[in-house]
């Protein structure tokens, strides 16, 4: 059988057979019920301007984004805090594999839920995870090294870049 024996139909008016779709979701609409904007024709749900399903979350996607992410900033902390003595060079490195793998951490978890939310659980998990990392491995006088601020900065900023990055 061909395609042509079965046409598409109109996803409003389902007896309308057409070949127009939404140049947004690609979903089959009918002249009816397309509106013309900028960028061609769109259906009604693109037009209202729903949001994108990725900033779209739960309590629970929260949840689990900051005990995924906190659980690895800690583990990580704790290896960034024994690497004190190599200094500068290690915060920026390690800094920025720490924030890397918190966030990733954080989407992985949430199914790559985004949003100033997920930025705030990432970028929190990031600095209290380190922070516990440092406190419990360095000595007293380590976390007043510019060497632990360094780290734990970089670490915040690139683990809520990653997670505004798409």
């Amino acid at each position: 059988m061909s395609s042509s024996e079965f046409p598409t139909r109109c996803q409003c008016k389902r007896h309308t057979p057409t070949n127009l779709r939404c140049s947004r979701c690609n979903v089959p609409i009918c002249p009816h019920c397309s509106n013309i904007v900028a960028t061609g024709q769109v259906c009604h749900t693109c037009l209202r301007g729903h949001t994108n399903h990725l900033y779209q979350f739960g309590v629970s996607e929260v949840a689990r984004g900051a005990t995924a992410s906190l659980l690895v900033s800690t583990i990580l902390g704790l290896i960034l805090a024994g690497g004190e003595r190599f200094g500068l060079l290690l915060a920026i490195w390690g800094g920025v594999i720490h924030g890397l793998a918190v966030a990733e951490a954080c989407l992985r978890a949430t199914g790559r839920k985004r949003g100033w939310q997920m930025e705030a659980v990432s970028g929190v998990s990031a600095g209290v995870g380190a922070l516990i990392g440092f406190l419990i491995v360095a000595s007293p006088t380590g976390l007043y090294s510019p060497y632990s601020y360094a780290c734990i900065g970089i670490s915040v900023f690139i683990a809520v870049t990653r997670i505004r990055s798409f």
